[in-house]
């Protein structure tokens, strides 16, 4: 369940595919694998591939621990339904406190918008969202003992450590934050930057 990434989520077999640092559980680690037709260009007199960590002994173990941790689809199964609740906790909270807001992702990675707009489908799109508004309320959670990234533009991730206890804080430090963040103000954004 979910081993094969976002080819086995969305069900697509790609030419090319390119797996980094989540499938050592953080080490420093990538891989790229595809078609035969593809993958045929790259080795000695053709394309060179290398990098620092190349065949680095300890990323390499940590690849193969995460992936026999993964295989029986408990911790993506955990992920998932962590996740979703997380996501319908912010989803209450923030359709109470009358936000306009879109939460969007999957339930293990997903990104919390503010906006009006019914459906964000491009990276162009975020020019209509408040990203102020965001950064106030991750600025507040900070000082709740919760971490979101504090670029809007990045993704909120679930971990497999994160206990029902960690989801229950973090649900009441959301909801505390809000009126705050909502109280706030910044200073205008330059017209051009």
């Amino acid at each position: 369940m979910l081993v094969g990434g976002a080819q086995e989520v969305f069900g697509v077999k790609a030419d090319l595919a390119t797996f980094a640092k989540s499938m050592g559980n953080g080490y420093p680690v990538a891989a790229i694998g595809g078609k035969r037709e593809i993958m045929e260009y790259i080795g000695p007199h053709k394309v060179v591939h290398g990098g620092t960590y190349s065949s680095n002994p300890l990323s390499l173990m940590a690849v193969h621990t995460t992936l026999n941790l993964l295989a029986d689809g408990q911790v993506h199964s955990y992920l998932n339904d962590y996740g979703r609740q997380l996501m319908k906790g912010i989803d209450d909270i923030l359709t109470d406190a009358h936000l306009p807001h879109r939460i969007l992702g999957l339930p293990p990675m997903f990104q919390i918008l503010f906006t009006d707009l019914e459906k964000v489908r491009e990276y162009r799109d975020l020019a209509k969202c408040d990203l102020d508004l965001y950064g106030r309320l991750q600025l507040e959670l900070l000082g709740h003992g919760v971490m979101f990234d504090e670029d809007n533009m990045e993704v909120c991730f679930t971990c497999y450590s994160h206990s029902k206890d960690d989801l229950d804080k973090t649900l009441r430090a959301i909801q505390a934050s809000i009126p705050i963040a909502k109280a706030a103000t910044v200073a205008p954004r330059p017209t051009e930057w």
